[in-house]
């Protein structure tokens, strides 16, 4: 099953949360900022990455361990490393 095939009907608001494959490690939660925008032509996405909590992260967003069924560590939204994303490269979770 594609990405595309996968997002079929899939309604993105702000705070849907998203997982975006990322390598041989498995798949990244992304949270969406607001709803999808058409922009250049294209439907894309704002989305923050939740990442594992370290010494002098960002703490302004803090997360602990099953805040979300895929938070697994202490954890904090990426608000540095925000991403555009085009939308069929999105799988919901």
């Amino acid at each position: 099953m594609t990405a595309q095939n996968r997002n079929a009907g899939m309604i993105v608001e702000a705070g849907t949360t998203i997982l975006i494959p990322s390598g041989p490690v498995g798949d990244h939660l992304f949270v969406s900022v607001f709803e999808v925008k058409e922009i250049a032509g294209k439907k894309k996405v704002l989305l923050v990455p939740i990442e594992t909590r370290f010494a002098k992260c960002e703490t302004t967003c803090a997360l602990v361990a099953g805040d979300h069924v895929f938070v697994k560590h202490d954890s904090f939204v990426g608000t540095v490393t925000v991403a555009v994303r085009i939308t069929p490269t999105l799988l919901p979770v």
